[in-house]
C-alpha cells in the first residue's frame, strides 16, 4: 500500500489542526522531515493551545484562530477550506498539483 507520503517530501506544506484541549507535543516530532511553512491551529474550545509551547522551527509560521465549538473537527477544517485556503499565497499552481 502507497500512502503517498514520500510524494510530499520536498514540497513546502501548511498544516491544519482542529484544537480543543489536548497536549500539542507530539506536533514537532510528526513534522520532521517536512518542509512545514504555516501551521494553522483553528481553537474550538476557548483554550489557548501554547504556541510557545509547541516546540516548533522559527521558521514556521503558527496562526491561531477561535472558533465556536460547534461541528466537531469537520467544521474546522470546512471552515478552513472554505474562509481561509483562498487566503493563503504558498505558491499553489493548479497546473502541477
Amino acid at each position: 500500500y502507497d500512502s503517498g507520503h514520500d510524494n510530499i517530501h520536498g514540497k513546502k506544506i501548511s498544516v491544519v489542526l482542529s484544537y480543543c484541549d489536548k497536549d500539542l507535543g507530539w506536533l514537532s516530532n510528526y513534522l520532521e522531515g517536512f518542509d512545514v511553512n504555516k501551521v494553522t491551529i483553528i481553537s474550538k474550545c476557548n483554550k489557548d493551545p501554547q504556541k510557545e509551547n509547541l516546540s516548533l522551527a522559527p521558521s514556521i509560521t503558527v496562526n491561531i484562530l477561535d472558533l465556536p465549538n460547534v461541528g466537531r473537527c469537520d467544521h474546522s477544517y470546512a471552515y478552513y477550506m472554505t474562509h481561509l485556503l483562498e487566503e493563503e499565497d504558498d505558491g499553489y499552481n493548479e497546473s502541477t498539483h
